[in-house]
């Protein structure tokens, strides 16, 4: 029994450093290097003082969203009418 044990223990831990610690180590360093402006933050800065970051905060709505919401306030009140 301790022939098959030794060696399930020993993939579990190889399996676990991997999966565990070298794999998204590399991924962050990936993604560092491929995306170096979203890996930081996507910071905004103004005469050299950090404001805030693009992905909090209010988002400008784009003009395809925009007619979305209309067509859904129409859908939305021809039920009412319907009713």
């Amino acid at each position: 029994m301790i022939k098959h044990l030794v060696p399930a223990i020993m993939l579990t831990v190889l399996m676990t450093l991997l999966t565990g610690v070298a794999y998204p180590l590399a991924m962050t360093g990936l993604a560092g290097r491929l995306f170096p402006y979203q890996a930081n933050g996507s910071l905004i800065e103004r005469d050299g003082k950090i404001l805030g970051s693009e992905s909090t905060g209010p988002r400008r709505r784009s003009v395809v969203s925009a007619r979305l919401r209309r067509r859904s306030e129409r859908s939305g009140q021809n039920r009412a009418r319907a009713l």
